[in-house]
């Protein structure tokens, strides 16, 4: 796995429906989606997350770098995939589409 250049912090929390996911680091740059090359070591992280999340977005976080968030339904899924990229939200003050 390869990740920024700060030390970083990986959460998962189980709910009946639903499995959350937070990375918190130091960087305050925010994440975005890019077209990896095939053959490229990285740039392929948020893309899956996309593709296998219910939702997904990052904010800043208090005291300096931010947090990436995704929700991930405890359902299988139907084979729909879902094209809208994730919203640069935070579920917790509001925002996502749960």
């Amino acid at each position: 796995m390869l990740h920024g250049q700060t030390p970083f912090t990986v959460t998962l929390e189980g709910f009946d429906d639903m499995v959350f996911l937070m990375v918190m680091d130091g960087c305050s740059s925010p994440p975005f989606l890019v077209a990896a090359r095939p053959m490229a070591a990285g740039g392929r992280g948020l893309a899956i997350i996309d593709a296998v999340s219910s939702d997904w977005g990052a904010h800043q976080a208090v005291g300096g770098g931010k947090c990436v968030w995704a929700a991930f339904d405890r359902h299988v899924n139907d084979g729909a995939h879902r094209s809208s990229p994730g919203r640069l939200t935070d579920p917790t003050l509001g925002g996502g589409d749960r």
